[in-house]
Order: structure tokens, then sequence, then C-alpha cells
């Protein structure tokens, strides 16, 4: 199956040239024989590109991931996908739909949003998608039906990082991170602050 990755950063509070979290995605994808691309956000000019690589790429499932600051401009990207005839599954994730996933009632673009760690339950989720099941009784997921929202059971949080293949740093986001110049790592998983709802 072939999935695009959209990582955006239009007018941010904070430079954000990589994703720790569609990095993590992506390498669980790939892991399980899948077709992955990405591509970037950053000014209004790229949603074209986004459109163009669509339209060459054809994926079947289309991801985002969103900081509280960035989760409009996902919604527009996404949007543009639908109003352009996009009928992919367009999934939405991150921190923003992990903090506040009833913001998904007023997006109708996303299927589906993930919330917390979602390497396992992605998978699944593809899984589920290959062989024509419900998709929505994959943990993690949130989504709205008849105007409400439906939000699944938690899986556990990894504690064995060793079962998960480890993010990608080069390859799918060279050119991103060579347009920013500079790339930040982090050496621990997650966020290193102590938020809380």
């Amino acid at each position: 199956m072939r999935i695009l990755l959209v990582i955006t950063n239009v007018s941010g509070f904070h430079e954000i040239p990589y994703s720790f979290g569609l990095s993590s995605i992506a390498a669980s994808a790939l892991l399980e024989g899948h077709e992955v691309e990405v591509v970037g956000i950053q000014a209004e000019s790229d949603y074209q590109t986004m459109l163009a690589t669509i339209d060459s790429f054809d994926p079947s499932v289309i991801g985002f991931s969103a900081v509280t600051s960035q989760y409009q401009a996902s919604c527009d990207a996404a949007k543009l996908i639908r109003d352009n005839g996009g009928k992919q599954i367009i999934v939405c994730g991150g921190t923003h739909i992990t903090m506040v996933p009833n913001d998904l009632i007023a997006s109708p673009q996303f299927d589906v949003g993930f919330v917390g760690e979602s390497e396992v339950s992605f998978i699944e989720f593809l899984r589920m998608i290959e062989t024509n099941r419900d998709y929505r009784e994959v943990s993690n997921l949130a989504y709205v039906e008849d105007g409400r929202l439906i939000q699944n059971s938690l899986t556990p949080l990894v504690t064995d990082l060793d079962v998960l293949p480890h993010p990608i740093f080069g390859d799918l986001f060279e050119s991103y991170i060579r347009g920013n110049g500079y790339a930040p790592f982090l050496f621990s998983r997650g966020c290193p602050y102590k938020c809380t709802n």
C-alpha cells in the first residue's frame, strides 16, 4: 500500500524541520512492506507540490501529524485534497489530536485521528484496510459518527523499544531536512516535558 505523510510548518511558532512521530510511523510502515513518501508544507505555495505528489504517487492513505500551531494548516491541506477530488483515507495524529480529539468534529476532511503512541495501531489500521475490515475498530483511533466523537481504548505504551524499528532520519526526510539546513534530534522517546490535560 502507498502512504503519503505530510509535515506542515506554515507560519509556525517554532521551526519544525523534522517530524519525530512521522519518522517512526514511516519506519514501521516500511518494515511492513508498504511504500512511503514524505512531503513538507512550509508555505501555501507548497500545497501545489503536495497535490502533484498525490497525483504521481497515488497513495491510498495520507497521514498528517500536527502540533496545535499547525493543526489548522493540516486541516487546510486535507480540505484542499478533498476539494481536488481526493478519495484517499486521510488521517491526523500528533499532539493536537491527542490533547483535543474533539476537534475532529469540526474537521470532516479527516476520516480518523490517532491518539497517543500509534506505531502499533497504525500498522493494524493498514492491515484492516488491506483486508477490507472496519478500520474504525483499531485501538488509539478517534472518529466522528453522527456528529459525536467516538474514541477507542488506548494500547499500553511501548516499554520495549527494541520491538520498534529505528525512526528514519535520512532517506525520505533528506530533502526536507536539506531545505531547512538542519535537523534536531532527541535522544529519548516522546516529549521531554511533563504536560498534562
